[in-house]
């Protein structure tokens, strides 16, 4: 039998989905590399484990299948300075120091206030009902 899902993975899950929603709508449906439209994924720049850069827009972009695995997960110096280039140092070295923060784990409610700032954003992009 599975184990039940706590509240804590539903909003994990429910905060990827509209994070995924999010980015989409902003990259246009496109790879950022290449303007492919099929195969296309959400590319974070720093990982995913970290919860307090996880939904930031300035952490991810659209990237075709192949151009994700081989440029964030194989060239990451190469990817690293197209990333640079795309977002501008400024903006990077901000995500660094978000990405680099330690601040322990992160609780549900704040989970919960992401959730309700990513509904937000959707709808200010009238993409939510």
């Amino acid at each position: 039998m599975r184990k039940k899902k706590t509240e804590r993975q539903k909003y994990i899950k429910r905060n990827d989905d509209l994070f995924r929603e999010i980015i989409r709508k902003r990259d246009n449906w496109r790879c950022q590399m290449t303007g492919k439209e099929t195969g296309v994924q959400v590319a974070h720049f720093f990982t995913r484990k970290n919860l307090h850069t996880r939904w930031d827009v300035d952490n991810a972009c659209l990237l075709s299948a192949g151009k994700h695995l081989y440029f964030a997960h194989v060239e990451h110096e190469k990817f690293r300075d197209w990333y640079i280039k795309r977002i501008g140092q400024d903006r990077f070295d901000a995500l660094k120091m978000r990405a680099n923060y330690v601040g322990g784990t992160v609780s549900v409610t704040t989970l919960k206030e992401w959730n309700y700032l990513l509904i937000k954003t959707l709808e200010e992009w009238g993409c939510w009902e």
